[in-house]
């Protein structure tokens, strides 16, 4: 009689850690110290039109790098909104994350919100505070954003811009009375040689959103890729050339169907084309990225917006 109840006893425990076995596969991805990041989005400016979805973007870029992509918490910067001004932007892509990083460290900054040219075709992110008809004194030029990403010791670096900077239209301004630029230079960031940077258009494109999904066009697939979408030899793990070749196909046809021309580009300094961005994919939780805070849609607990 004791030896049945010690077998059952054990079949129960063996029961009990299988199931504990079960249930880390919906755990999120163990964070791993030496990772930094910056997450931006403004969907809502003081003086010019709003962005849509630009929040949302933010949001659910924060929760992919802290429960997917092994971010800690509290090393994870978001700014929204009025979180965002040109002193905030400038104090986390500049003197923030030069004290966090060494030479080992991972490093993802992402900015969902308007781009602006300036009159000599230079290329701006324009902060919650920023006005196009002074863009040079109150946006964030993306050379100074080049210059910055050069101080850091790493090379580990991925940046994403869900922006464009032609002033065109969709997430992009000019100044009052000025025209588009047809003929603006390219994106500077080409040449960050430490960074990889996925960029959401080509030049003189417009970046648009998928108002179905709450989002904008290109970070709906850039998300929807690193859930596994883009992992095309199921290996679980999703890299920048997978990633790439996922999202510029899936945006420009998506962007067509709304009869805009938007073709995303990627600038990947040499051997940085194979940088692993997601891993163990089928072990992390799912995100969900259709619909947000405008649909009723819940969000998962965040940190206050800002430092």
């Amino acid at each position: 009689m004791r030896r049945k109840i010690i077998i059952a006893a054990s079949a129960i425990f063996a029961i009990f850690l299988l199931n504990s076995c079960a249930t880390t596969t919906s755990e999120s991805m163990p964070a791993k110290a030496n990772s930094y990041a910056v997450v931006i989005g403004i969907e809502n400016y003081r003086d010019i039109p709003p962005v849509d979805f630009a929040a949302n973007d933010a949001r659910v870029v924060y929760e992919s790098l802290t429960k997917q992509m092994g971010y800690p918490e509290e090393n994870v910067l978001l700014l929204i909104n009025e979180k965002a001004t040109r002193t905030d932007i400038d104090k986390a892509l500049g003197r923030w994350l030069q004290n966090q990083a060494d030479e080992k460290s991972r490093i993802f900054i992402f900015y969902a919100g308007h781009g602006a040219p300036n009159t000599k075709g230079e290329s701006f992110i324009v902060p919650f505070d920023g006005d196009p008809s002074y863009i040079e004194t109150t946006g964030y030029s993306l050379k100074l954003l080049k210059e910055n990403l050069s101080l850091l010791p790493t090379d580990n670096i991925v940046v994403a811009i869900d922006s464009c900077f032609s002033g065109l239209g969709g997430r992009s301004v000019i100044a009052k009375g000025t025209r588009p630029l047809l003929l603006s230079e390219s994106n500077p960031l080409k040449d960050a040689l430490k960074a990889v940077v996925f960029s959401a258009t080509q030049s003189n494109q417009v970046s648009t959103s998928l108002p179905s999904a709450e989002h904008g066009l290109f970070t709906y697939f850039f998300l929807k890729g690193l859930q596994g979408e883009a992992d095309t030899n199921n290996d679980g793990i999703v890299d920048v050339t997978e990633l790439f070749d996922y999202l510029k196909p899936k945006v420009a046809k998506q962007a067509k169907r709304q009869n805009v021309e938007q073709v995303p580009d990627l600038f990947a300094p040499k051997g940085k084309n194979g940088m692993k961005l997601m891993e163990q994919i089928s072990t992390l939780p799912k995100i969900k990225l259709e619909g947000g805070a405008k649909s009723g849609g819940k969000q998962g607990k965040l940190p206050p917006p800002g430092f």
